[in-house]
């Protein structure tokens, strides 16, 4: 199937993520996927957490081209071999994979693999699913080992799990060298995992970030408090400073 522009993956339609892309064309209608591409340059270093089947990753490696520092992570090893053979399929050999789960911890955890959706593989519990044991990493452990002090843009998509991750990034987020952050605020799947998105907006908020929704035409600041939001752009004073696309669509909230 033809992904977007000059990008195709196998249409396995089995897969009920990817038989919902294939009928309805959600991923490429999206206007905050769509304007994640406008915030990467050659040589960016760009980390696509929760990756699945290159969906995201494959697009904004092309975007930032072969002098671009990419590490891809996904944790099921089946859904992991996608992943690579589709970004082997559209000709993207830059992209660096790892059959990994960042988290807050170093160490293994049992990951829940749903038998016809890779896209909710989660560490919650979940019904008809089955349990894999995976790699799990610190992302501040992650980068201290190969020598990675800043990140550009990173979109964390992790089916709940995304405290864990920024929990797990104490060091980095702190910095100015913290990157501009795409991820899943999904209320449902943070609840299955003990907590709520509002736990990690804040979390967010104390590492001197602010949240944005992209309503498809500019960027509209929203709060703690507010739970419906399912993708969000977070950014610190830093980012705005350096990137003439988000000042020109920031709007007050």
């Amino acid at each position: 199937m033809r992904f977007e522009d000059g990008i195709f993956i196998p249409a396995a339609l089995a897969d009920r993520s990817l038989h919902y892309e294939f009928v309805c064309g959600w991923w490429t209608r999206d206007p905050l996927f769509l304007f994640s591409r406008s915030l990467v340059a050659p040589g960016d270093t760009i980390f696509d957490i929760g990756s699945n089947i290159g969906q995201w990753v494959i697009g904004i490696s092309r975007r930032a081209g072969p002098s671009a520092v990419i590490h891809a992570f996904e944790p099921v090893p089946t859904t992991c071999e996608r992943l690579v053979h589709n970004l082997a399929l559209n000709r993207v050999d830059w992209v660096h994979c790892h059959r990994q789960a960042l988290s807050d911890e170093n160490g293994r955890a049992t990951f829940h693999v749903p038998t016809n959706d890779s896209a909710t593989a989660s560490f919650a519990a979940l019904p008809s699913s089955t349990r894999v044991e995976v790699a799990t990493i610190r992302l501040d452990r992650f980068c201290e080992g190969r020598g990675i002090d800043r990140i550009d843009l990173m979109k964390v998509d992790v089916e709940g799990a995304e405290l864990m991750v920024f929990r797990g990034a104490g060091a980095l987020l702190e910095t100015d060298s913290a990157p501009v952050i795409l991820f899943e605020a999904e209320e449902a799947h943070c609840r299955r995992l003990g907590y709520s998105v509002k736990a990690v907006k804040r979390l967010l908020a104390d590492k001197g970030y602010e949240c944005y929704l992209h309503n498809g035409s500019a960027l509209v600041r929203v709060s703690i408090d507010d739970l419906d939001h399912r993708d969000l752009l977070a950014l610190k004073p830093c980012h705005v400073d350096r990137l003439a696309e988000v000042r020109r669509l920031i709007r007050p909230s």
